[in-house]
């Protein structure tokens, strides 16, 4: 096992706020704005405590090549937020349909969802959950589809219509849960994607957290976050708590990074 690295935590007090996001490669690629947008509806400095990464299901080990995450129910942040102070916190659960991809059956999926949500509804102040991009899914064809579910998630063996039919299942069954729970609901805009039906253009990607962070301001808006190089490098260089890459596995201290306000990051 490769031995546990230290970020730099030296800097201002530790936050007051909280952010916890689940999600998979949208909120992996899309870090550092996400985290700015976080900063302009939450407040700052955050603590940001993410669960995310390419390929990442919510229930089970994944494998994107070479490198394992496990499942978000199974990663440490829960430990991590059990051990950490109570401060004012706000949750962000995207990416839901990613788990479809891997042929994993509605059921399975919502009763993962619903552990998440669980925990989360103790904690959270604020809850956000974003419903799949039906409307980006649907105007695909499905050799593109499978062409996708080929170069994205190898090994996946579900058919397109399949695919579309429990995504429209589990985005029903997300509005009823998010009921439940108290939750807000997002519905992501079919402009936000461009040939890829299930990742957020580049160039959307501030307009799309603006939008899925606004439940976190009481409706006033998210106004767009600035650019920022030091908030870039430092979600570039961010690295999980635990993961495995070849089949050796690699710790990384968490926060793994602290911006110059005080906001850490901590990924799992």
């Amino acid at each position: 096992m490769v031995g546990l690295q230290s970020a730099d935590t030296t800097g201002p007090a530790s936050p007051a706020r909280r952010v916890i996001v689940l999600g998979a490669s949208n909120a992996t690629r899309g870090l550092s704005s996400l985290v700015g947008a976080a900063q302009r509806a939450w407040g700052t400095p955050l603590d940001v405590l993410a669960a995310i990464g390419h390929g990442r299901s919510y229930g089970m080990k994944t494998r994107v090549l070479g490198r394992a995450l496990p499942g978000i129910l199974e990663c440490r942040l829960w430990d991590e937020l059990a051990q950490r102070p109570p401060a004012a916190t706000a949750a962000l659960v995207t990416d839901i349909g990613n788990d479809l991809l891997y042929g994993t059956d509605v059921p399975v999926i919502l009763s993962w969802l619903h552990s998440c949500l669980e925990r989360l509804q103790h904690i959270a102040d604020r809850l956000v959950i974003t419903r799949l991009p039906l409307t980006s899914i649907d105007r695909c064809p499905d050799w593109q589809l499978r062409l996708l579910i080929f170069l994205l998630f190898p090994g996946a063996r579900i058919e397109p219509g399949d695919a579309r039919a429990r995504a429209i299942e589990l985005d029903r069954q997300l509005i009823a849960c998010a009921g439940q729970y108290r939750a807000y609901v997002v519905q992501p805009d079919r402009h936000w994607y461009g040939w890829d039906p299930i990742h957020v253009a580049r160039t959307q990607r501030s307009l799309a957290w603006q939008k899925y962070l606004m439940p976190w301001t009481d409706g006033t808006g998210v106004t767009p976050a600035s650019r920022s190089c030091e908030r870039w490098l430092a979600c570039l260089r961010a690295r999980p708590r635990q993961w495995t890459f070849l089949n050796i596995c690699r710790e990384r201290a968490q926060p793994c990074a602290r911006l110059s306000d005080g906001t850490t990051i901590s990924l799992y």
